[in-house]
């Protein structure tokens, strides 16, 4: 479904001679394909449609949609999802960036199978390590980075990343600082 939006998307946007985004983005898309709406009402419940678009477009995109599921009839049990069953039936982002990292995808490759950047993957992990998932934080620093971050932070008394950043050999990251202060946090609560 999601494939042939993008195609009408594009056909549009050919003709109107505007970048594709322009019509709908693909968030917006994407929502088309899992809500599946048939009428205005559930046409406007979809992510980044006004009425303003839905007055250009909304009809176009609703026949396509309604072709779609004419042709595949086992969709038609799904009328309107909304946000909560999305919510409770996908993943936080984090957990599904973990899952690629545990299979032993880097960081650059995750964000290109996600369409997310580094600093986002990176986030993602960070905020799992302090879910007290498992991190290969060997991976990220070594020994002594972790503890020149910890002694320069203590000295610093800085809790803004910026100046400890600059107190720092250029190729520490704040990637590695921020993974080093999260680390020593998880274990400062274990003692």
């Amino acid at each position: 479904m999601f494939e042939e939006l993008r195609q009408l998307r594009k056909e549009l946007a050919s003709k109107e001679n505007v970048p594709p985004f322009i019509i709908f983005s693909d968030a917006s898309l994407k929502d088309m394909a899992v809500k599946l709406p048939k009428t205005e009402e559930e046409f406007l419940e979809v992510k980044g449609v006004g009425m303003q678009k839905f007055e250009r477009f909304g009809n176009l995109f609703l026949q396509g949609i309604s072709k779609y599921v004419q042709a595949h009839p086992e969709l038609e049990t799904n009328t309107m999802v909304t946000k909560e069953t999305v919510k409770r039936t996908t993943k936080p982002s984090h957990l599904e960036s973990y899952r690629l990292y545990q299979e032993g995808k880097s960081i650059k490759e995750i964000g290109a199978l996600r369409g997310l950047s580094s600093i986002s993957i990176e986030n993602h992990l960070l905020k799992c390590a302090e879910e007290h998932l498992d991190i290969k934080w060997d991976e990220i620093f070594l020994d002594k980075e972790f503890d020149l971050v910890l002694e320069t932070a203590k000295q610093l008394g800085s809790e803004k990343l910026k100046p400890l950043k600059e107190a720092l050999p250029e190729h520490i990251s704040y990637f590695m600082i921020k993974a080093i202060l999260v680390k020593a946090g998880l274990e400062n609560e274990t003692r």
